[in-house]
């Protein structure tokens, strides 16, 4: 099995009026759901997702000093000329389209839903900043309008049990997103993994990325990529695979 670089995963609907309201204007939300099988039967991991949030890469480091922004919508290929540009953009938080300020993420393994279902939920405390910050006001306060939150990660699939599990290497951030469509009750039963974007990538491609990379935070947020990609390359070779391709 490839890894995957996965732009839109664990994706999780709230309906707002029943969000946790905490203190300074934050709320207490659903980022995501973990071992629920998504549309084609994919799962992804838990431990994988626990250890990482007890690692101290850069996910915990922006988190711990008040760094963790997402943005109003995933960064979107068409937008960029070449590959290239558009993974530096990846590891990129634009502070021009800052939405959210995400303080707390957690892995929360029995989180009971309205219907009464058991998930295990990525919860997260969540307030609006930045730019956007007057239209996620108004969305905050429309009892009737859904919130989306989507992971910008990157993870390895591996197929287990003839089942295919994702194993997340980086989590970027968590972006707010549009689900149309799709009411909340059912979403929030059923919380869906997409994969917005199917496209090649090469260890050669971000090391060349790591050289001419002039910001600190893109830089280090890269460097945790290449590292699960080369810590999954010698897997595979001391498993006697050959490497395969990533795709977002």
């Amino acid at each position: 099995m490839g890894i995957s670089f996965e732009v839109t995963a664990l994706k999780g609907v709230n309906r707002v009026g029943n969000l946790k309201r905490l203190d300074k204007g934050y709320l207490q939300v659903i980022l995501g759901a973990l071992e629920f099988e998504n549309s084609a039967g994919a799962v992804y991991d838990q431990q994988r997702v626990e250890k990482m949030l007890a690692e101290n890469g850069m996910l915990q480091r922006r988190i711990n000093a008040g760094f963790m922004r997402g943005e109003w919508g995933h960064p979107k290929e068409y937008d960029y000329p070449n590959y290239r540009q558009f993974l530096q953009r990846i590891h990129t938080i634009d502070e021009r389209n800052w939405a959210i300020h995400i303080r707390k993420v957690w892995v929360e393994p029995n989180f009971r839903l309205p219907n009464g279902k058991m998930i295990c939920a990525i919860m997260g405390e969540v307030a609006p900043t930045g730019n956007n910050n007057a239209g996620m006001e108004r969305i905050l306060s429309n009892p009737d309008e859904n919130l989306a939150f989507s992971i910008r990660s990157l993870a390895t699939d591996r197929l287990v049990g003839g089942k295919i599990r994702k194993y997340i290497d980086n989590i970027i951030t968590w972006d707010v997103v549009n689900e149309p469509g799709l009411s909340v009750a059912n979403k929030f039963e059923a919380p869906s993994c997409e994969s917005a974007l199917v496209v090649p990538v090469q260890g050669e491609i971000l090391r060349s990325l790591l050289v001419s990379s002039t910001g600190v935070a893109c830089e280090s947020s890269m460097r945790d990529t290449l590292t699960a990609y080369d810590a999954y390359v010698r897997s595979q070779h001391n498993l006697g695979r050959k490497g395969s391709v990533t795709r977002w």
